[in-house]
C-alpha cells in the first residue's frame, strides 16, 4: 500500500482497554483476520524561511504542505497540495490527487507476528495548479497488485491492563479494542528550527508539522 510505511514509521499505540484481563487483549487481537474498513490521515507541514539580513526580507516565504489519504468503501484517495506563499508577490499552488482501490488485511499471531496483506489497483489521477485549477481527473486503471508484510509485535507493558503495543515496521498506535472492533489512532505534532546559507544569503527556517490520522477495522 503507498506511503505504508511513511503512515506508521515511528508510530507508539496505546490500547485503551479497560476492565479486560490481558488473556483477552491476546485472543481479540489474534482471533481471525482484521478488514481495513476505513482510515483517514490528515498531515500538516508549515516551513518559514526568514533570511538573516533586511536587505533580503522580500525573498523571505512561507511554504504550506497539506496532505490527506481516506479510504472509504474500499476507494482511497490520496491529496497533496503545495501552497507557497512569497513575502512578496502572489502565492500559488499545486494539487495532485490519486485514487485506487484498497483491500487490506492484518492478522496477529500468538507467537509475536503480524501479517499485512493490502491489495491495490490503480483507478485515476488528477493535478491542478494555480495556473490549471480545474483539469479533471485522468483514468489511469492498473492491474490489482498484491504486497504482503510481516513482522513482529508485541505488548509493551506486563500489567493485567494493557496499555502499550509495539508493531515493528509502524512504531505505536493508539488502539481501541473489542472482539470484532479495532481503532488505531496517531496524533503527532513536531517543531523544528534550523540555520542555513542558500544563494540569497542565511537564513533561519521553522518546520511545524502536526498529524491526524485514524484507522478502523472489523471482522
Amino acid at each position: 500500500m503507498k506511503r505504508f510505511s511513511q503512515i506508521f514509521l515511528g508510530l507508539s499505540v496505546l490500547v485503551l482497554l479497560a476492565g479486560c484481563a490481558k488473556d483477552n487483549y491476546n485472543k481479540w487481537l489474534t482471533s481471525g483476520t482484521w478488514n481495513l474498513s476505513s482510515f483517514n490521515l490528515e498531515t500538516k507541514t508549515v516551513t518559514v524561511r526568514t533570511y538573516t539580513s533586511s536587505a533580503n526580507v522580500g525573498s523571505n516565504y512561507t511554504s504550506i504542505s497539506d496532505k490527506t489519504d481516506v479510504l472509504s468503501s474500499g476507494t482511497e484517495t490520496y491529496t497533496q497540495t503545495t501552497t507557497n506563499q512569497p513575502n512578496t508577490g502572489a502565492s500559488s499552488f499545486n494539487t495532485d490527487v490519486t485514487t485506487t482501490k484498497n483491500a487490506t488485511t492484518y492478522a496477529f499471531d500468538k507467537s509475536g507476528t503480524y501479517t499485512m496483506t493490502a491489495t491495490t489497483s490503480g483507478v485515476s489521477t488528477q493535478h491542478t495548479s494555480t495556473t490549471h485549477p480545474t483539469d479533471p481527473p485522468v483514468g489511469n486503471v492498473t492491474p490489482a497488485v498484491t504486497n504482503t508484510n510481516k513482522d513482529d509485535w508485541s505488548w509493551q507493558e506486563d500489567g493485567s491492563i494493557k496499555d502499550q503495543i509495539l508493531i515493528n515496521g509502524f512504531g505505536i498506535v493508539m488502539i481501541k479494542l473489542t472482539k470484532s472492533s479495532m481503532t488505531l489512532t496517531y496524533n503527532p505534532s513536531t517543531k523544528q528550527t534550523s540555520t542555513g546559507t542558500d544563494f540569497v544569503g542565511d537564513y533561519t527556517e521553522e518546520v511545524t508539522s502536526t498529524t491526524t490520522d485514524t484507522w478502523t477495522f472489523g471482522k
